[in-house]
């Protein structure tokens, strides 16, 4: 099949569906009545009956003027093509056209007094066979080269086909727009009409290129000639919602490494969408990851099925670097007096940093300001990683005693509290002994008083009683 022959037959196919559905009076393919097909503007009519009972051309005249139309003129070849298949689509094999020279021998004209601009004679044609041919046929069975008028007696009666001014009118429009818009421009080409005559005001309540809320808006478009005629032309723009938009991903982890053994977490990703629902799928959770590379994928899905991902990569590696102690004290050397009370000895704590972040103290046998006894003590701390790494801080804690008398022994390690506690002590020792002191002297003056008063007792008697014995001498 050429070129021509496809578009032949496409060409019939729309004929014959545009009528189809006018005899139903559904007018989808133009604003022409039921029965005419329109075309480029314009309404076009074949009449009814057999492919071979028709009227006259004269007769055929009064019919179309009589619906308001003229026979057809013709002024492409498009058009011509688009008369052949209407024919073919009604089976009619021959029809009148609006051409004719009955005013004028060999000045053909239109009925409707459009120029002749367009003309498709068969071979050897118009011959004014018997000199009374004045008016135009075509036909489909004698076509040759694509060629089909033919010059004819008005008197035959044929069937013809008419033609009058139509409106194109835009079919309903459907659009959508993204959801979460309140409109979307939408443009069409303008309606035309050929139904009128001379100059047309047109009236439109909206312009194309203009915005369009969502749902169903009418579109009305009326044409007025001089003398008030009017033509309307009206469609529909429905505007619908559709959600094409991927969820927005925020705070999709970068990729990143951490060390085996230990709980691996990370802030995991958020999704916002412009229908406020989304769904979340992971690959892995937060947790334990073996020592490799692993990928971990987030998706999350509108209520639309728009899907947006987010992947990034946790290389797990094996710890075997212990953690690294800071500030580890030196051995402590602590002197103290002879018969005093062991002294607190104080020291700063040591600490612990690793490379791969957390470090804890596990386990450690002293506590600054614990008390410790003569000899050397080791006091120990020991740290660890979540790899299980270990690292300890070890230091002596030395104790002598200064058994000198004095206080040139006095400890390497007081605090201003135990040196007052001290001095208190001295103080409270030495007022005892004062105390005791004074008592002793006391007892030792009360001693000496009651025997010097015992001797005087004595002396006295002894002279009372010397007394006595001379006075009984004397007697005698």
């Amino acid at each position: 099949m050429d070129a021509s022959s496809s578009k032949s037959d496409l060409m019939a196919r729309i004929i014959y569906v545009c009528f189809f559905l006018s005899v139903l009076q559904i007018q989808v393919c133009g604003s022409c009545e039921p029965n005419w097909v329109v075309n480029d503007g314009y309404c076009y009519f074949i009449s009814t009956g057999s492919s071979r009972t028709g009227l006259s051309f004269h007769a055929a005249q009064r019919a179309c003027q009589s619906m308001g139309a003229e026979l057809t003129s013709i002024h492409s070849e498009a058009e011509n093509d688009f008369i052949y298949q209407l024919m073919e689509t009604r089976g009619k094999r021959i029809v009148w056209t609006g051409l004719h020279d009955t005013s004028r021998e060999g000045s053909f004209e239109w009925t409707d007094g459009t120029p002749l601009d367009y003309s498709n004679w068969k071979s050897g044609e118009p011959n004014d066979s018997g000199f009374g041919e004045d008016c135009v046929d075509m036909s489909s069975y004698a076509v040759v080269n694509g060629q089909s008028w033919n010059d004819n007696n008005c008197s035959v009666s044929y069937p013809y086909t008419c033609k009058r001014g139509g409106t194109v009118c835009p079919e309903d429009i459907e659009t959508v727009t993204e959801f979460g818009t309140t409109g979307v421009v939408v443009t069409w080409n303008e309606p035309q009409t050929t139904e009128l005559s001379g100059p047309i005001q047109t009236m439109r309540s909206h312009e194309p290129g203009t915005g369009f809320p969502i749902g169903v808006t009418s579109v009305l478009y009326t044409f007025m000639d001089a003398s008030n005629n009017e033509v309307t032309c009206s469609f529909s723009i429905t505007v619908e919602t559709v959600d094409t938009t991927q969820p927005n991903i925020t705070r999709c982890p970068e990729s990143f490494e951490s060390v085996g053994g230990r709980h691996v977490t990370w802030n995991e990703p958020m999704a916002v969408d412009v229908s406020g629902v989304t769904h979340q799928s992971r690959s892995h959770p937060p947790g334990m990851f073996l020592i490799t590379t692993t990928d971990v994928e987030y998706t999350f899905t509108d209520s639309s099925n728009n899907s947006a991902t987010c992947r990034f990569s946790i290389n797990i590696i094996e710890d075997t670097v212990p953690p690294v102690i800071e500030k580890c004290p030196s051995d402590i050397h602590v002197l103290h007096e002879f018969g005093q009370s062991p002294l607190p000895v104080q020291w700063t704590k040591p600490s612990a940093s690793d490379n791969y972040g957390r470090v804890m103290l596990v386990d450690f046998t002293h506590t600054p300001g614990q008390t410790f006894p003569d000899g050397s003590t080791q006091v120990i701390y020991m740290f660890a990683d979540d790899s299980y790494n270990v690292a300890t801080c070890k230091f002596s804690v030395v104790v002598k005693t200064d058994k000198s008398q004095g206080s040139s022994g006095s400890s390497q390690q007081f605090t201003a509290q135990r040196g007052n506690e001290d001095r208190g002590f001295r103080i409270a020792i030495a007022a005892l002994v004062l105390g005791v002191f004074v008592a002793l002297c006391l007892i030792v003056l009360i001693v000496i008083y009651i025997r010097q008063n015992r001797r005087s007792n004595d002396m006295r008697l002894n002279l009372l009683t010397k007394n006595a014995q001379d006075d009984g001498d004397i007697g005698l």
